[in-house]
């Protein structure tokens, strides 16, 4: 819904964001750019009743200043903080290889403790969240996580996906190390469920899918007078000029 600018929450068209945040988990992520400000979050965390919470800052560019900053002002405060960075070994288009001299980003944290999680494993992710939430729950401050994770498309529509890596390398860790393939395998294996209510359960999510995408499209775009709400923090209202002189747009924050 924010990628396509329609009038429907979260953000009604009025603010492009690609990465959003479940706040009910105190799960921050970065509102714009990616890796744009891992600071956000901290501030929240350092009230005193915020002791008893948690928060996981996610970050996909552990490259940026801001993330080690983040760090030293988590480690100062000793923030329940789980700062997990998802390595998908390319970022954007990069392999971490050529980016990076160290790809040890779970390291990166220096006086911060740091887990390598499989992060193609749900089972393996579980108990390493487990481990961290106990870690920053005791008190003893922020943790690192890095899951090592892979995406099978490219990173936009305009990325092929298969410039800086071979269509031969996304096949074979699709049919060897998918996370929901895997699951399924074990649950099955282990009597937890049986291929029929599977097959029933993704029916049940595809159908899910498929509404939202109609309901994203179908939703009408933003009248052209609320061009200039959301721009300005003012009280009260005022007119702001257009692309000429005689557009005037008001602006509501």
């Amino acid at each position: 819904m924010t990628s396509l600018c329609r009038v429907a929450p979260p953000l009604s068209g009025s603010v492009r964001s690609g990465h959003l945040k479940e706040t009910w988990i105190h799960l921050g992520c970065t509102p714009r750019l990616v890796g744009g400000s891992q600071l956000q979050p901290l501030p929240a965390l350092h009230e005193e009743d915020a002791r008893r919470r948690l928060s996981r800052v996610v970050g996909r560019r552990p490259k940026p200043g801001q993330i080690f900053e983040a760090y030293n002002t988590a480690a100062l405060w000793k923030l329940p903080c789980i700062f997990t960075c998802e390595n998908n070994r390319y970022g954007m288009g990069t392999s971490v290889e050529r980016a990076a001299a160290s790809t040890d980003y779970y390291k990166r944290g220096d006086f911060i403790p740091g887990l390598r999680v499989d992060g193609m494993d749900i089972l393996c992710v579980r108990e390493a969240t487990k481990f961290a939430a106990a870690y920053c729950r005791s008190g003893k401050g922020p943790i690192l996580m890095e899951l090592q994770t892979y995406r099978y498309h490219g990173h936009s529509m305009s990325d092929p996906g298969v410039s800086y890596r071979t269509r031969e390398e996304i096949q074979e860790v699709r049919s060897k190390t998918d996370p929901i393939m895997l699951l399924k395998d074990r649950m099955v294996n282990s009597s937890l469920s049986s291929v029929e209510e599977l097959k029933e359960i993704d029916m049940e999510v595809r159908k899910e899918i498929e509404d939202a995408a109609q309901f994203a499209t179908a939703d009408p775009e933003p009248p052209l007078e609320e061009l200039g709400y959301h721009i300005y923090c003012n009280d009260p209202p005022f007119e702001v000029r257009g692309a000429n002189q005689w557009i005037k747009f008001k602006s509501i924050s």
